[in-house]
């Protein structure tokens, strides 16, 4: 019966990730067409839902900043408070092109 439960919480867990892993997805390509349409304000809608799925994504940070400057919306505060962490090479050089952007660099 423990394997029973085991198994079935699971797959009810393996579908939740799928489910995430697909709206991620489809947020994603929802941003990059809406900035290929120069509709950045969808772009910043896209942006800040996928920072709602990971607020610690410094890709989606970095989304969030340049589709703020390109539809001249004021840039939420926490945006740039927040932590952009610096475990990665990636996470500097998004920090790094964020205060570019917001620069007008």
């Amino acid at each position: 019966m423990c394997k029973i439960l085991v198994l079935a919480l699971f797959f009810s867990c393996s579908c939740f990730a799928n489910d995430i892993t697909k709206i991620w997805t489809k947020l994603e390509s929802d941003y990059v067409i809406a900035v290929q349409q120069q509709d950045y304000k969808k772009a910043l809608g896209c942006a800040l839902e996928l920072n709602k799925i990971d607020p610690n994504d410094t890709q989606v940070l970095l989304f969030i900043v340049f589709a703020s400057v390109k539809s001249q919306t004021e840039l939420p505060n926490w945006v740039m408070e927040k932590p952009w962490g610096s475990a990665s090479t990636l996470d500097v050089f998004n920090k790094q092109l964020a205060i570019q952007l917001l620069n007008g660099s």
